[in-house]
């Protein structure tokens, strides 16, 4: 059997036109048949249910007389127009139309700010966020959802417009689940609703445009921008917005404490002569890290300024990643000196037959100590900063910051940089080795007979001691043979 909901949306189908608001739809039709009013009138009898009254009258007459209530007459001609009134239920919001929810979320957001659930005709699926649900309207009677109710921003920023410019909720605003449905209902551009809910006040400048302040240590007046403009269609800003508002007004319950922190953070690094979203968009990314950090000192009631901190934190992973870089550094000046070393003694043993293979094998020695002292100095350095990381890591900042926090702010660098450092000692003990094998290849080279020879005589001495004591057709087993035994 056919729902009343679905009856309806057939009736308003072929609509001429249709205006739609959060109290009333108005439908003009085209010409009525006898079997459409027969169904205009079973549309009536079902309404009360749904607890909407409806009616149809002849849009050209003032006196807004309910016309099925008479009886149907093929011969008279009326503009008609179908009228829908939902009573007002308190804190729900009802739409026979997603379009028209559309169109109030632009035109009206205050009103869904406002409400705990919203009741759409031809929404599929529910859809949460984190202050409101939005439920299919179907046939079933109007219920209303749990409180979601959020702290109201009202009661923390000092709104001198007159205008209530300052949301009455962010909740429609922070997806509750799937970031895909909630913006294929409210959009992209809502991004300027939640920048009105972060300063500490709003007021308006001598040619009435809209002025943001968040008025601490380090006062910061700024124009918020109009919702045309394209600075509230930035996605980042967007992500970043929502994080924020989430932060404050619905991950706990001290929003007021959470909203002052973030406040003081964007006015401590908001730049000049910038108007409000590009501020936001160039600061507020940092400043929620930021925020978050001086928020858990706060909790953990510590006697250490959270700015000092964080700025003690950043300057000692940059003076630790400049030490790791001059350990690097260090590395490569050492190979190019001793590669300097290694050159000239080559070039030395060309002159000197005699003394080649003497000055050859101290080379040798001398790039084998200097790839020792040097390895061990740059790693016992490289080492020593990794240690002081991990105990400042455990001790100072572990009862303060999360690990996923610590990480983002300096962890990942630390990883990154000594990491970076590992790789490339590693190839420069390649070099070190190669080159070390290479000057003693060159130093035995003219010698090779000799050598041969020296085998030659080991190989058998050995092969007659071993053949007399265990086999006695052993036959020579060191590479250099030169003869039968």
């Amino acid at each position: 059997m056919i729902s009343w909901m679905d009856r309806l949306k057939l009736e308003i189908a072929s609509a001429i036109s249709i205006s739609e608001n959060a109290q009333l739809l108005n439908a003009d039709l085209q010409q009525v048949s006898r079997v459409r009013w027969l169904a205009l009138q079973s549309l009536k009898e079902g309404a009360g249910v749904q607890q909407v009254s409806v009616r149809v009258v002849d849009a050209d007459s003032p006196d807004g007389h309910d016309l099925l209530e008479d009886d149907f007459d093929d011969q008279t001609q009326y503009r008609y127009r179908l009228v829908c009134v939902k009573a007002p239920i308190d804190g729900v919001l009802r739409f026979f139309l997603l379009n028209s929810f559309r169109n109030i979320v632009e035109r009206d957001p205050v009103s869904v700010e406002m409400a705990d659930t919203v009741f759409i005709g031809d929404l599929r699926s529910k859809v949460e966020t984190a202050g409101i649900l939005l439920l299919p309207w179907g046939d079933q009677p109007t219920i209303v959802s749990e409180n979601r109710a959020l702290r109201s921003p009202r009661e923390f920023i000092n709104d001198a417009t007159g205008s209530l410019v300052v949301p009455a909720s962010v909740g429609p605003w922070i997806p509750g689940g799937d970031s895909e449905a909630h913006q294929a209902l409210f959009g992209r551009d809502f991004g300027r609703r939640l920048a009105l809910a972060l300063p500490t006040s709003i007021t308006k400048n001598g040619a009435g445009n809209l002025v943001a302040l968040s008025d601490f240590k380090r006062k910061v007046s700024a124009e918020i921008e109009d919702q045309s403009n394209p600075v509230w269609t930035d996605h980042t800003l967007a992500e970043t917005l929502i994080a924020a508002a989430k932060w404050v007004y619905a991950d706990g319950t001290d929003v007021e404490n959470r909203h002052s922190i973030l406040a003081a953070e964007i006015a401590r690094s908001f730049p000049k002569v910038t108007g409000w979203g590009a501020g936001l968009q160039a600061t507020l990314e940092n400043a929620l890290d930021s925020a978050r950090i001086a928020y858990r000192l706060h909790l953990y009631d510590k006697s250490i300024d959270a700015l000092k901190l964080m700025s003690d934190l950043r300057k000692g992973l940059a003076d630790d990643v400049k030490s790791v870089s001059t350990q690097t550094s260090t590395l490569s000046a050492g190979l190019w000196r001793d590669a300097a070393v290694a050159f000239g003694a080559v070039a030395l043993k060309s002159l000197t037959a005699s003394m080649g293979i003497l000055i050859l094998a101290v080379t040798a020695i001398y790039l084998t100590v200097s790839w020792y002292l040097n390895m061990r100095v740059a790693s016992d350095a490289v080492a020593a900063i990794s240690s002081n990381e991990r105990v400042f890591r455990t001790k100072l900042y572990g009862p303060i910051l999360a690990d996923n926090e610590y990480y983002e702010l300096a962890g990942n660098r630390y990883n990154a940089v000594i990491g970076e450092f590992y790789r490339y000692r590693r190839l420069v003990s390649l070099v070190y080795w190669s080159s070390i094998v290479l000057v003693c290849a060159l130093a035995i080279w003219p010698h090779k007979v000799e050598i041969g020879s020296f085998a030659e005589c080991a190989n058998n001495h050995i092969a007659r001691y071993v053949g007399r004591a265990f086999m006695p057709d052993a036959v020579p087993f060191l590479p250099f043979g030169c003869g039968d035994i």
